[in-house]
């Protein structure tokens, strides 16, 4: 189920894989916002957070299934990790 019915986020790559899309209405910006926001006070807390997005053919329906580029690949899943400090620094993780 999605979190909100009034949110539209789509995530696409490149052909190639090096870059990424983010294509979002107002409210989709706001619950991304919002994810990012209550990872980073858990990040501040000391835990190690994580949360997920999918295309309803994958999951919960958070990102929307439309591909705005013929050329490009739909993203089905955004997983988002929150870290204490910067990726190369004493952290291990998955």
């Amino acid at each position: 189920m999605s979190r909100s019915n009034d949110h539209w986020l789509s995530l696409e790559t490149s052909a190639s894989g090096d870059e990424a899309f983010l294509h979002a209405n107002p409210a989709g910006l706001r619950l991304l916002a919002k994810v990012l926001e209550r990872l980073a006070e858990r990040v501040e807390a000391g835990d190690f957070p994580h949360d997920h997005f999918f295309t309803e053919a994958w999951g919960s329906g958070d990102l929307a299934q439309t591909l705005h580029n013929s050329e490009n690949r739909l993203i089905h899943h955004l997983k988002v990790f929150g870290w204490p400090a910067k990726m190369g620094d004493a952290v291990d993780g998955t």
